[in-house]
């Protein structure tokens, strides 16, 4: 079985982006996936600085919230990114999560996400659902 993984990196729960990643979450779960949703608003993920401890095999020097997250990510099949288009770009809650995938970048951690499918969603600021 297959299993997906949502992410919305809106801090409006219950808003467009949110609406957006659970209803591919729903399609995902008729063709008979298990989801997971995160929420990025409700996390506390700080900014990467490159110091690449991950690489070593050791814990994130940051100790927050993501830590706990590369094991929900490496054991989903698929990805959902949902974010609002805020000033011509993501959200800074969905960038910071994805510059610490920079964690999978080592040779020891690649295949985690080697060729996992993944999607992208985006949602107007100012548009209703």
């Amino acid at each position: 079985m297959s299993a997906v993984l949502g992410v919305v990196g809106s801090p409006r729960r219950n808003g467009n982006t949110h609406i957006l990643v659970e209803r591919v979450l729903e399609g995902a779960r008729r063709a008979g996936a298990t989801t997971d949703l995160l929420l990025l608003g409700d996390l506390h993920i700080r900014e990467c600085d490159g110091c690449h401890v991950c690489w070593e095999g050791r814990t994130c020097a940051k100790g927050d919230d993501m830590v706990p997250l590369y094991e929900r990510i490496a054991a989903s099949h698929a990805l959902v990114f949902g974010t609002p288009v805020y000033w011509y770009g993501p959200t800074a809650l969905i960038k910071a999560f994805l510059d610490r995938f920079v964690y999978f970048n080592c040779s020891g951690n690649r295949p985690h996400v080697r060729d996992k499918a993944a999607a992208l969603g985006t949602s107007l600021v100012g548009s209703r659902a």
